[in-house]
């Protein structure tokens, strides 16, 4: 059961735990690293399964980039100050 401390957290505070502190240059290369994943699973799919997953594949860059840049971006707009946490 949660104490009422527990229960009430921000909305910063939920993005916070989101973002994990990245910055722009780490949400970006975790963009990278993820879709070049995401490339390299299409690759395995097509050679070994013989399946087109080129439709698939735009709607998880699309997801994965909202993962890594809609809490970045509200919390800059929210907080008007550098990311980092003291």
């Amino acid at each position: 059961m949660s104490t009422p401390q527990q229960a009430r957290w921000s909305v910063s505070e939920a993005l916070y735990q989101m973002n994990n502190e990245r910055g722009l240059v780490g949400n970006i290369l975790g963009l990278f690293c993820a879709a070049c994943m995401l490339g390299l699973g299409n690759m395995l799919a097509n050679s070994f399964l013989k399946v087109d997953m080129g439709w698939l594949l735009k709607v998880l860059l699309v997801c994965e980039i909202a993962y890594f840049f809609i809490p970045y971006l509200i919390l800059k707009i929210i907080l008007r100050q550098p990311i980092s946490r003291s």
